[in-house]
């Protein structure tokens, strides 16, 4: 049997330099990507690319809809290395749709603009993965699946071409395809958690599995298995990374927007060699919450 322990984890705030006039707790404020180091932050209408390494803090454009608290944002910040250009990308569902609708929008952080394009996927039900080559990812239910707990697709912006692509999937425990949980970024590897059993009393067991090779369906490697997660289906499993001891973190979270998260949400620290398991608790959470991986860089876009 592996052994369970329980213990807090050392949080550090840091402190968003937002402008004066918008340091009221008023202001709607969100994170809403990450990449080369770079936070890119909404502030009621106002995005900004932030770097709390090097402090450079810097309004990069408007966008009206975004003052409005009634939308659901699933959202990411990719980058162009050809043209030294960011890009963020944006899922806007409002909960009344007599008043916003849902909509897929690309903002050019450099020209200022932002430009609604075609997205053929399910808008209300889009999670958020990571950046990997160079592309933004997310998981998606598969076209023509509405069942409550549909089989999912991986997909990719490429910022290079602007399009959205579909990622090769494994051979799926399923006919009907996987179930995702959560993608994340293990070693510079695209890396995708999926439900292997169904929850019953003693948990569900979940699978990780990595792309060794971006885009390469043959690719697809087992890393591990992490058995009798207790979590009901509407929870999260995101591979986070890796500490120094070789322990796979993964984030327990909740999808289910505004859920209380005080008594089910944590980060697990998961040893793939002895089946260790260390839960690791975030204090003074009470409400739904992202956690982004964040590697420092001297990044000062122009």
């Amino acid at each position: 049997m592996a052994t369970v322990s329980q213990e807090e984890a050392q949080v550090e705030s840091i402190t968003i330099p937002v402008p004066v006039r918008k340091s009221s707790p008023d202001h709607l404020l969100r994170v809403l990507g990450c990449c080369n180091g770079l936070l890119l932050i909404g502030i009621d209408q106002d995005l900004f690319l932030w770097n709390p390494l090097t402090r450079y803090f810097k309004n990069v454009m408007s966008y009206k809809c975004l003052q409005d608290d009634g939308y659901e944002i699933v959202s990411g910040l990719c980058y162009n290395s050809s043209i030294d250009e960011y890009k963020g990308v944006m899922v806007l569902v409002h909960f009344s749709s007599d008043v916003g609708g849902e909509y897929v929008v690309i903002y050019n952080l450099r020209s200022k603009r932002a430009t609604m394009v075609n997205f053929p996927y399910e808008l209300s039900i889009v999670h958020s993965g990571p950046i990997v080559n160079g592309s933004l990812h997310w998981y998606v239910p598969k076209k023509g699946a509405f069942c409550q707990f549909p089989s999912h697709q991986i997909i990719y912006f490429d910022p290079k071409t602007k399009d959205f692509e579909e990622i090769p999937m494994p051979q799926p425990k399923r006919e009907d395809g996987d179930r995702i949980l959560g993608l994340g970024d293990l070693h510079g590897c695209l890396c995708m958690a999926r439900l292997v059993h169904p929850s019953n009393h003693y948990g569900s067991n979940v699978e990780v599995l990595a792309m060794k090779e971006h885009g390469v369906e043959k690719s697809w490697t087992m890393m591990f298995i992490i058995s009798h997660i207790l979590f009901c289906l509407s929870n999260t499993v995101v591979p986070l990374g890796y500490t120094k001891d070789g322990e796979a973190l993964i984030e327990i979270g909740s999808d289910e927007v505004g859920q209380h998260k005080s008594d089910s949400s944590h980060i697990l620290a998961y040893s793939p060699v002895d089946y260790s398991r260390r839960r690791i608790m975030i204090p003074n959470v009470l409400f739904k919450f992202n956690t982004f991986m964040h590697v420092e860089s001297l990044v000062n876009p122009s």
